[in-house]
């Protein structure tokens, strides 16, 4: 199970808890608490730390975990590329490069 809530502008904090039994392992149980930071509300970049306990199975009695995030909208980007070949096409044409 994972929630998430926003605590302020551009900040959440979000946790986790895990718990799963693979077929011959032993059963392996954590929970994660974090939070995520949009530091620029007109960019497409976050922040995320979070520190994860395990409480059954393999592996460390504890995690730490820093990360980045990029979004981007896959129709814009084609969009970019679709003009950029136009673009190129039109150069080719009038004999630009």
């Amino acid at each position: 199970m994972i929630g998430e809530l926003p605590v302020a502008s551009g900040v959440r904090v979000v946790g986790e808890i895990n718990g799963e039994k693979p077929r011959r392992e032993e059963q392996r149980n954590s929970a994660l608490l974090g939070v995520i930071w949009q530091p620029w509300s007109s960019k497409n970049v976050w922040f995320d730390a979070g520190v994860r306990r395990r409480f059954a199975g393999g592996g460390p009695d504890w995690q730490f975990t820093l990360g980045v995030t990029f979004g981007f909208s896959a129709a814009s980007l084609a969009q970019r590329l679709t003009s950029l070949g136009e673009l190129q096409s039109a150069n080719r044409v009038n004999g630009v490069r």
